[in-house]
């Protein structure tokens, strides 16, 4: 593992949280059972997130956030899961979104929160709510705080850009 990978996610840790980082809280996630697939396909704009975070507080102290996204960053979906009708535009892979070269090497992220529910309009600008459970999806950020990483039941979940990013603030636009 990259020591200077560790430090980047151990820094979006401390400005998400406002805590010092602890190695527990920051996450290799290759090799789990949601390991990433090649590529990424488009499925809809990404409208509200609601996520369980103990940011600012003692741990395991959490609170539930709402979060609407005003500039729309799109929603993607592992590929083998995407229907050709659901697909919105082409293929993306994944590590342009990881920035890691290769689904080889570790990806090490800081885990954020934990999302319960979330709310995307797909192709037909329909609202599309996924119910992700109480404490049951943990979501991260990239470490150039350009996406948000949602490890659901059903694979993992990408909302990536327009203006979106993830500030100490939270996740804004």
């Amino acid at each position: 593992m990259s020591q200077q990978r560790i430090n980047k996610a151990e820094s979006v840790f401390e400005l998400w949280h406002k805590k010092d980082p602890r190695s527990h809280l920051v996450k290799d996630l290759s090799g789990t059972p949601q390991d990433f697939e090649p590529y990424m396909s488009c499925v809809g704009t990404a409208v509200s997130i609601i996520y369980d975070s103990d940011k600012w507080e003692r741990d395991k102290n959490y609170f539930s956030y709402i979060h609407g996204f005003d500039s729309r960053p799109k929603v993607y979906c592992s590929s083998s899961s995407v229907s050709p009708e659901e697909q919105i535009g082409k293929k993306r892979k994944t590590t342009s979104f990881l920035d890691i070269s290769n689904l080889n090497q570790p990806l090490i992220v800081a885990q954020l929160a934990y999302a319960t529910s979330f709310t995307y309009k797909n192709k037909d600008g329909e609202e599309v709510e996924i119910g992700l459970g109480k404490r049951k999806s943990p979501c991260f950020s990239t470490n150039d705080l350009k996406t948000v990483i949602i490890l659901t039941p059903d694979g993992p979940l990408f909302i990536h850009g327009k203006q979106m990013r993830v500030t100490r603030r939270g996740i804004v636009k």
